[in-house]
């Protein structure tokens, strides 16, 4: 059974530059709401609306576990030591916008040019069981659980949506607060991976080796001052760059990380929460939009496909399906006990706009 808790509608912080670009999707057409989705200990599902503009995962997180009574005395944060320089970070912006470049995609049918949402979403819930096992068998290859999701969507992506040897760009957003008072609001940057070599998507390591490098030579410091252009630009001049970007990636792979944080505090209300899952928005230029979160040892992933990639409920389930085959393949050890891919159609929440959803 659903049951609604209170919706947030988008005020965004005045100095939130990095909202700005999510209500500039919204102007174009697109629906940047992000879903939350929890289970309790008698099965039911509750869910709650964050505006993009409100919040990144890490706020957003925070202010449900808030609300449920629960304390979170710190938010993940970026190691401060780590923060660059002004001058630097205008040099690593140069750097960055070398990978922003368009990598040459190639989908295996035509696209569709329209904005607006599917009109369903899958998602999968693990035990805590076969977290851990996941979670172990990662560390025995050495892997980050991260790479390793985004190595199989990636792969899953490419037999069923790309041409053959079609490169790939695949966006993950990380959080790039320094302070504990960045406690709400967008404070995230994009990782971007290009994977343009035929032999590296077949190694898992790649996209772990492509975040690390990418840490590394701090290139998120350039694209952080790239999330918060608007800054400098305004809402026009983002939306009249982003009326001339028609192809920029692959999709986008959000990670939200373990919670909660080993010095939160839950209420008796967040401690009969089983599962939680986050639903990231779509959007024509990063089409296929997948979500992971770790909930009391509890991992849980979501899918959806933009409307514009023209696929049907069925082909969003297969690749979902492929997803989580690919997952196991590194690892070398089926993870046992049946699991299942659930669908939801957006129009059974009352807040999604009836006229962005489009029949797939």
């Amino acid at each position: 059974s659903m049951s609604k808790t209170d919706h947030l509608t988008p005020s965004p912080n005045k100095k939130d530059y990095s909202a700005i670009k999510f209500q500039v999707s919204e102007a174009l057409g697109e629906w940047m709401n992000c879903l939350f989705l929890k289970w309790d200990n008698s099965g039911n599902c509750h869910y709650e609306f964050i505006h993009h503009a409100n919040g990144d995962g890490a706020s957003s997180y925070t202010k449900m576990l808030e609300k449920e009574g629960s304390t979170v005395p710190t938010v993940p944060t970026q190691k401060k030591n780590l923060k660059a320089s002004f001058i630097r970070k205008f040099f690593l912006l140069r750097k960055f916008l070398k990978k922003t470049k368009a990598v040459s995609i190639h989908w295996s049918r035509p696209r569709k040019d329209t904005t607006g949402i599917p009109s369903s979403f899958f998602t999968l819930r693990l035990s805590v069981h076969q977290t851990e096992l996941i979670n172990r068998l990662c560390k025995e290859k050495k892997m980050g659980l991260n790479s390793l999701l985004l190595w199989g969507l990636d792969q899953a992506t490419s037999s069923l949506l790309l041409t053959e040897n079609s490169e790939r760009k695949w966006v993950c957003p990380i959080n790039m607060r320094v302070y504990q008072n960045q406690r709400y609001g967008n404070h995230s940057a994009s990782i971007i991976v290009n994977a343009v070599d035929p032999a590296d998507r077949i190694r898992p390591q790649f996209f772990q080796d492509e975040i690390r490098s990418f840490l590394k030579s701090g290139l998120h410091w350039g694209s952080q001052i790239y999330s918060n252009m608007a800054r400098y630009i305004g809402f026009k001049g983002t939306l009249f760059m982003a009326k001339r970007i028609k192809e920029l990636g692959t999709g986008v792979f959000s990670n939200m990380g373990e919670w909660p944080g080993a010095d939160v505090l839950l209420s008796e209300k967040s401690e009969q929460i089983t599962h939680r899952i986050f639903v990231t928005p779509s959007t024509q230029v990063l089409p296929v939009a997948a979500g992971a979160l770790t909930w009391k040892g509890a991992l849980t992933l979501s899918l959806q496909l933009h409307p514009s990639l023209q696929r049907t409920d069925r082909e969003v389930k297969e690749l979902f399906q492929l997803w989580w085959e690919n997952i196991q393949k590194p690892l070398g050890t089926p993870i046992e006990s049946p699991i299942e891919i659930e669908k939801a159609k957006w129009e059974s929440f009352a807040e999604a706009p009836r006229h962005l959803i489009i029949d797939t």
